[in-house]
């Protein structure tokens, strides 16, 4: 007979309760660790692509310096690409043993390997610059069909001309648009030419030494191309417009003693005549421009690397004299006299320094030959952009074509190994973004500035800043913290984010769409939000404006970016017996629009002007008066300068607010009479409010060492207070600011691992009072008898709320620099509370609270309660928490000694 007893049903309740809680656990694990089984896979993804890229170029020098090495010639290095290795004859199918030279995805006969066997014995035999088979399922647009197709594409190469076919390395025979091998046309034999192609993936074993199998696996690939820099002409100094005849080419050469003097319209007329023409040059001394269509194109990059801008004349690069110009026997300008018909050892011409000199740096520059390729890049004589009769269209539309003959489709390949831009150092970053044109997905190419972070690599001729990149020039701090603070506000943002919720100011829930904003982190900020445009006001929700802890948090990651490269600060030994350069410091400066946009519109480095800044007014953007006397150097409360970070050195620590409310509930039970019955006595109430708050800043060397250097310690605080009703009546209204401390503190008086509080103080803002609940008053008890029990026979309860907010600016000046070595400027610190609700803990008003919950517990929460005896809505019907007071002062709820403390023994009334 089995018995049921009540330790195992609670036994059964415990398994059960244990199971899911495993459960959760599990699901819970299984959640964590898919998120960052997710970021490892990226993480790996990443370091796999860098360490591939790695061998890669690893693997193209080998290749130059192997070439050089192997022969008696320095120079014997050229235009070269990967290769990978595979059999010309085809792979041969009756061997079946390992041969790592029976390599090809093609049978003798051109028919791809159809039989799995021989195709599994093919990719087993990779071991020699092995040929990975990677398939990718593309969809492409059909225009004929208007229907998106799947098509398997083998990826062996890499298609660095877009002409969506494959071109070989190698000798090979030449074919004519009808696909017919050419022949010599005097011996009759068949003609073939050395072509360097498209660049082929080559595959990275996991162990090199081993041929590819199920255990020896591809982990990467690499592909590559080398141009060598000394044997290319230069896209960014070849060419000239000595003429200057509108619309139309006017090139000029004389001496040829500068790039300059270089003929475009000659390089691509012998680069290809088929695809460029027309040519005819007019010469130096006939009035007429040139023409052709390589003339046009040659025009064309001319006129982009100009940008519609003048040149620089030549006495602002060098101002030789004037007996050097006559005497030096060149024609530096290249506009004449002629050597078709001067003696030039006979002439005596001084050139005018003061001419634009075609030598000098052009306003635009080409950073890769790629460029070429970009629709929206170079316009046409005519100024359009992706016309087939452009220098895009010719590169792209000839070699793509179907008919295109052998020598028309490695034109692009022969342009750049003769044509380079290695003058200019490629200053952008490229990626691709899928968007949606004319209903059909394309991709565009997104062009970014990269910043070099030694030595200063702009290039912006509008500025007059030219070729910093190529002659080391050091970052000025505020340059590079402007450039690097605004890559990651920009690579931070996200477009269109889902809507969120906000409180108005009259605390009502509503709805923002997402769609109007961007967010960074999680900050919403309009979309015109920049490093120069952070708006303050007006506010995007009531008391958040664009600058949260996640901006501020990218400016600090800039400011430590730019810390250890500049070097224009003057150096100081810290703690720790370092000697360090002292932080670089940034302050904002504002700007209010005509329409009353007060934003951050730039950021200055601050030095040794520090005190003087710092004794301008500091702004509260809440107040309309102050928004308008704002000046762009003033300082604004609630916003920080930026900081980089430096060891060694003391900082604020942190600040702490102590709040101590203190309520009170008196009873008082009236007989009114002696010999009065029950039904006639009177219970009144009487409810003693008080609060005091103490403050304190704390500053701390968190080194070993005693700090080396005098230094100022400043601080400031301001808190303030509003105590309210649920009528919206200010009880109490008061701003608590202790005295600053301006405190100066020799060298090595802060010793190491010491705190440091330069301000503590306590204030009573409500002393012991009595609220009043017919008026909503507060009365010092001080004011008013004892025995003053101002509410009688009645029990409201009071709903306060307490609002609290402060207001902290600190710093530490190095004394003797006069720099400032750590700044705060905290603002809306805003504190929130309902004095009922803290006081009910977890019971709510209109949640039971009976007495029997609390026997002999000792909660105080029991005392107050505020549901009415009978569910009365009446403030006349006493509340359960007067009702637990009354019952706990006669003994009949035992409560612990800690919560009540008997003004008699126990047992004989409290």
């Amino acid at each position: 007979m089995k018995v049921k007893t009540k330790e195992q049903g609670v036994v059964l309740v415990i398994t059960l309760i244990m199971l899911s809680v495993v459960t959760l656990m599990a699901i819970v694990f299984l959640g964590v660790s898919r998120r960052e089984r997710a970021t490892v896979t990226v993480t790996t993804d990443h370091i796999t692509a860098k360490l591939a890229a790695e061998a890669g170029m690893a693997r193209a020098q080998s290749e130059v310096v192997g070439r050089i090495l192997s022969s008696s010639n320095r120079f014997d290095f050229d235009y070269t690409v990967s290769t990978n290795f595979f059999n010309p004859d085809g792979y041969d199918a009756s061997n079946f043993n390992f041969d790592p030279h029976n390599v090809n995805y093609f049978l003798p006969n051109g028919d791809p390997i159809g039989d799995p066997y021989n195709q599994a014995v093919n990719i087993g035999n990779q071991f020699y610059d092995p040929r990975p088979p990677v398939y990718v399922e593309d969809i492409e647009y059909n225009p004929r069909s208007r229907q998106y197709e799947r098509q398997i594409d083998f990826r062996f190469y890499l298609d660095f001309n877009r002409n969506g076919r494959f071109e070989p390395t190698g000798l090979l025979p030449s074919f004519s648009e009808d696909n017919r091998q050419l022949t010599d046309s005097q011996s009759g034999l068949p003609v073939w030419t050395r072509n360097v192609g498209d660049p082929q993936w080559v595959g990275i074993l996991e162990d090199p030494g081993l041929p590819h199998s199920s255990t020896n696996r591809f982990i990467g690939r690499f592909a590559y191309i080398v141009i060598p820099e000394g044997r290319t002409l230069d896209l960014n100094t070849i060419h000239n417009q000595i003429k200057e005849i509108n619309a139309q080419d006017s090139f000029v050469r004389n001496q040829g003693i500068g790039p300059w003097e270089i003929n475009l319209g000659s390089f691509l007329r012998d680069l290809n005549p088929r695809i460029w023409t027309q040519y005819q040059y007019a010469g130096p001394l006939n009035g007429a421009g040139n023409a052709g269509n390589s003339f046009s194109d040659a025009f064309s990059i001319l006129n982009y690397r100009r940008a519609n801008r003048p040149l620089t004349p030549l006495n602002l690069i060098a101002n030789p004299t004037q007996t050097q110009m006559q005497r030096d026997y060149v024609d530096i300008f290249a506009n004449g006299p002629y050597l078709q018909n001067q003696n030039w050892l006979a002439l005596d011409v001084a050139d005018n320094t003061a001419n634009a000199w075609w030598g000098s740096d052009f306003h635009r520059a080409f950073y890769d030959v790629q460029e070429l390729f970009n629709d929206g890049r170079i316009p046409n004589a005519n100024g359009q952009f992706g016309s087939q009769e452009s220098i895009t269209g010719r590169v792209k539309t000839a070699p793509a074509l179907p008919t295109a003959s052998t020598y028309d489709r490695y034109t692009y390949y022969r342009l750049i190994s003769q044509l380079g831009s290695e003058s200019i150092p490629d200053t952008e970053s490229r990626s691709y973004r899928l968007a949606i044109q004319d209903n059909v997905p394309r991709l565009h190419e997104v062009r970014t500035k990269k910043i070099h972070l030694n030595y200063d690599n702009r290039f912006e001729p509008q500025n007059a800043i030219f070729n910093h990149q190529t002659n080391f020039v050091d970052w000025q701090p505020r340059d590079l913290f402007m450039r690097s603070a605004q890559r990651l506000l920009m690579g931070n943002i996200t477009t269109n984010p889902p809507t969120f919720n906000v409180r108005n100011t009259q605390g009502q829930q509503i709805s923002v769409a997402g769609t109007n904003f961007h967010r960074v982190g999680d900050t919403y900020v309009n979309r015109n939000f920049s490093l120069t445009n952070i708006r303050l006001w007006p506010e995007i929700v009531p008391g958040v404006n664009e600058y949260t802890a996640n901006v501020h948090q990218l400016l600090q990651l800039a400011a430590n970016m730019t810390e250890p490269v500049t070097t224009n600060r003057p150096s100081a030994r810290f703690a720790g017996e370092t000697v360090e350069r002292l932080p670089l410091v940034f302050r904002p400066r504002f700007n209010v629009s005509d329409e009353g946009i007060v934003s951050i519109s730039d950021f200055i480095e601050v030095t040794n002007d520090a005190p003087v800044q710092l004794q301008r007014p500091f702004r509260d953007l809440k107040l309309q008066a102050q928004r308008d006397v704002l000046q762009p150097d003033d300082n604004v409360l609630g916003i920080p300068w930026v900081i980089a970070a430096k060891k060694g050195l003391p900082n604020f620590n942190e600040y702490g607010v102590l709040t101590t409310l203190e309520m009170t509930r008196k009873l008082e039970i009236n007989k009114t009479a002696p010999n009065a019955p029950m039904n006639a006595w009177r219970t009144n109430q009487m409810m003693v409010l008080s609060i005091s708050n103490m403050c304190a800043l704390e500053a701390w060397n968190s080194y070993t060492n005693d700090f080396p250097r005098p230094i100022r310690l400043h601080a400031q605080v301001q808190c303030s207070m509003l105590l309210t009703n649920q009528l919206g009546r200010v009880l109490v209204n008061s701003t608590f600011a202790p005295a600053p401390d301006n405190n100066l503190l020799p060298a090595n008086e802060w010793e190491g691992n010491q705190f440091v509080i330069p301000i503590q103080d306590t204030a009573i803002p409500v002393p012991k009072s009595i609220y009043e609940h017919t008026t909503g008053r507060l009365i010092p008890t001080t004011l008013v008898p004892d025995n003053l029990f101002p509410d009688r026979n009645i029990f409201p309860s009071p709903q306060i709320g307490l609002a609290m907010t402060n207001r902290v600016q600190f710093y530490i000046l190095d004394e003797q620099t006069q720099r400032i070595l750590d700044y705060v400027n905290l603002d809306n610190l805003v504190t929130r509370m309902d004095v009922t609700s803290e006081l009910l803990g977890a019971y709510g008003s209109g949640q039971s609270s009976p007495v029997s919950n609390y026997g002999g517990s000792g909660d105080s929460r029991m005392f107050w309660s505020t549901n009415r005896l009978g569910n009365a809505n009446t403030i006349n019907a006493p509340t359960e928490g007067v009702i637990n007071q009354i019952f706990t002062s006669l003994d009949e709820i035992p409560v612990s000694q800690q919560l009540w403390n008997s003004f008699r023994a126990r047992g004989t009334g409290r």
